[in-house]
């Protein structure tokens, strides 16, 4: 039943937002996984999947984030409503760290998710959700001035 709730909200922020569903993207991982069937034009990313080009990132959530860190430095992001959300959304941001190439074979890695929990005492919703958000952006599927 709580997947037919979320199912419905998927569909309603679709329709009060004027959402294609190409322009949906979910972790395709875990929970979201049932999504698949429900939103089969949506965009199923893999944290751990190939990155889009030919980047030297470790996985696809590296390069996803960095490309966040890029907008969000120069200033070409813009959220709508983070209102009481802002908080979270800033100190999530920060984490946006990059491991040294040096340290792992020419690859850009970013720390886990697990330091990241560490660090800031709870699971890194918005930060994945954005940066789940910027595969598009590889895509040239939207400009650089991002509304989410």
């Amino acid at each position: 039943k709580s997947k037919d709730l979320l199912e419905d909200r998927i569909k309603e922020l679709m329709v009060e937002y004027s959402i294609l569903e190409k322009n949906v993207v979910y972790d395709k991982v875990g929970a979201g996984l049932f999504l698949q069937k429900h939103f089969p034009k949506a965009y199923g990313f893999s944290a751990n999947g190939k990155v889009i080009g030919k980047d030297p990132y470790e996985h696809l959530k590296t390069q996803c984030h960095h490309r966040l860190a890029e907008y969000i430095n120069d200033g070409s992001i813009k959220i709508h409503d983070a209102g009481r959300h802002k908080e979270d959304i800033v100190t999530e941001c920060m984490q946006l760290i990059i491991v040294p190439q040096e340290l792992i074979g020419g690859k850009i890695k970013m720390i886990t998710k697990k330091e990241v929990k560490i660090n800031i005492g709870h699971s890194p919703d918005y930060i994945d959700s954005l940066s789940m958000r910027m595969v598009f952006t590889f895509k040239n599927k939207y400009s650089s001035r991002v509304f989410v």
